[in-house]
């Protein structure tokens, strides 16, 4: 298990819904807490969000500094994080590749948490 505390997160996630509308949702962030099931990450801006945990979802960041779209930077950043999160099973079964790290958002209340519009859910089609 990687050592993850107070480590900075470059975030992006991927929605896909049935009809293959993709939005993404990127967004620097530090791991609040963390265990074998879930790391909670809080964003820069405000907010907090909830990841899957695995290994493979953290790739070690390698440039000197990452810059957004809307022009939020970081040079701190520890790890990138990756991944498709589908709207429904029917988003899943239409879009979903076996090689790349997956989150159903199906019964998202279990790692939602209230306070944010992002929505990550219990059912990870994660392929490790």
């Amino acid at each position: 298990m990687l050592d993850l505390h107070n480590k900075v997160l470059l975030v992006s996630l991927k929605h896909i819904d049935e009809e293959e509308n993709i939005k993404f949702d990127t967004f620097f962030g530090v791991v609040n807490t963390f265990n074998d099931n879930t790391v909670v990450v809080d964003r820069v801006g405000g907010g907090q969000v909830d990841l899957p945990y695995a290994d493979d979802h953290f790739e070690p960041a390698t440039d000197e500094w990452y810059e957004l779209k809307n022009g939020d930077w970081s040079d701190e950043v520890d790890f990138i994080v990756q991944l498709d999160v589908f709207e429904n099973d029917l988003a899943y079964e239409k879009y979903g590749a076996k090689n790349t790290k997956q989150v159903n958002e199906m019964d998202a209340k279990r790692l939602a948490c209230a306070h944010t519009s992002l929505i990550v859910a219990k059912h990870f089609y994660a392929h490790y």
